[in-house]
């Protein structure tokens, strides 16, 4: 697979993921705060399934080591549990970038905002 056939898969699977938000949302942010609490939510969750994996491989480590084919098959079935919460962490966060970008735009914080100048 070439990676812009990897990319048009994600693609599909962001716009899936979009559209169901879109559903549940069913308004628009109401402030960058807002906004910036979606994206951290997507961020926070796709963390604690990778942390999930990272904490279990040694168990896996360890079931592969001592031969023990019925432990393999259950810590892979966990970890691909936690890997597709991983995943839809991953998009979840894309899909709240590109909403965040939409909505509130990325030129938000400017100087009259801050008073700098």
């Amino acid at each position: 697979m070439t990676d812009t056939e990897l990319y048009d898969s994600y693609k599909v699977l962001f716009d899936v993921a979009k559209e169901k938000f879109d559903k549940e949302l069913k308004t628009k942010f109401n402030s960058p705060m807002e906004g910036y609490a979606y994206i951290l939510k997507a961020v926070e969750e796709a963390g604690e399934a990778q942390n999930y994996n990272s904490g279990i491989i040694e168990q896996l480590w360890l079931c592969i080591k001592n031969n023990r084919t019925g432990g393999v098959q259950s810590v892979i079935s966990k970890m691909e549990d936690a890997t597709f919460n991983l995943i839809y962490g991953a998009i979840q966060t894309w899909v709240m970038l590109e909403k965040y970008k939409e909505e509130v735009g990325v030129d938000t914080y400017n100087s009259e905002i801050f008073n700098t100048e």
